[in-house]
């Protein structure tokens, strides 16, 4: 029986505690000192306040983004095997040093574990020539107050750029900005990809319609994936494709069955999109 300990009882910590359940793990301890977000649990998990404190074996770490260094940095070092929700880190240089360690780090770049995004993957050479593509990761909330829009919405656009096309990041434009004015943080974002191919990412958090699809424009064909109702329309009509598991849970049993082909590809792809988002 694998020893976990979820590190965060936040938004996204509550979202792995339940699929973390759903796909069987008992023995998870919590570390959360917000007792409020405890008395609301629903499940009745020991609870610690320091993570120092745990003696898991598999840690997933859930808090605001400037604490993942030094959580991170911490189990590394003592050779434990880390869960880490994106962004890795705030700075690139911190990136790049929790590499140095011997544990086993893995980010949840979720949407590379999408069975819908895995499959259009394996459909595009078919296609022709990609011309440009379009990201739309539109929705009201939920608004985090770590990071802005770019480094945690476009984020996940840029991660599966990066596994369609290589690129110079010195084509991409970047333009950051509030939609509503007492935003802590930037709450909305564009990206214009002006590379072999043209790339519109368009992100925010302070926008009145749920929108969650990528437009594959094709010389002959356009391919559109709508996440939201998870289908796949190639020239206006649907694809006969459905998903086994959602996307956390592929991540997660991915960590847990981490070999060393998985673990390279989750680091370089790390370090890619870090360098592109990070300063």
């Amino acid at each position: 029986m694998k020893n976990i300990c979820l590190i965060g009882l936040g938004y996204w910590g509550n979202i792995l505690l339940k699929t973390l359940v759903k796909l069987g793990e008992k023995n998870i301890t919590i570390c959360e000192k917000d007792k409020k977000r405890i008395q609301n649990l629903g499940f009745n998990f020991p609870v610690i306040s320091d993570y120092k404190k745990s003696n898991a074996d598999y840690y997933f770490v859930a808090t605001p983004a400037e604490a993942h260094y030094e959580i991170c940095d911490y189990l590394l070092l003592n050779k434990k095997n880390v869960f880490c929700e994106k962004p890795l880190c705030l700075d690139k240089k911190q990136v790049h040093s929790l590499y140095r360690h011997n544990g086993k780090l893995f980010v949840d770049w979720v949407f590379l574990y999408n069975e819908h995004f895995n499959y259009i993957r394996e459909i595009l050479p078919k296609l022709g020539d990609l011309k440009s593509v379009e990201f739309n990761r539109l929705n009201y909330g939920p608004i985090r107050y770590d990071v802005g829009a770019f480094i945690d919405l476009s984020s996940h656009d840029i991660s599966m750029l990066c596994t369609l096309t290589s690129f110079d990041k010195k084509n991409l434009t970047v333009i950051n900005y509030k939609t509503n004015h007492k935003s802590a943080q930037d709450d909305s974002n564009i990206c214009f990809l002006n590379d072999k191919i043209k790339v519109l990412i368009n992100s925010s958090w302070e926008y009145n319609l749920k929108n969650r699809d990528v437009i594959f424009n094709f010389e002959k064909n356009i391919l559109v994936w709508d996440d939201i109702t998870q289908t796949i329309n190639l020239n206006g009509k649907i694809l006969n494709f459905k998903s086994e598991k959602s996307p956390l849970e592929n991540s997660i049993q991915t960590f847990f069955n981490l070999n060393e082909k998985d673990y390279l590809y989750n680091k370089t792809l790390t370090l890619k999109v870090s360098d592109i988002i990070l300063k």
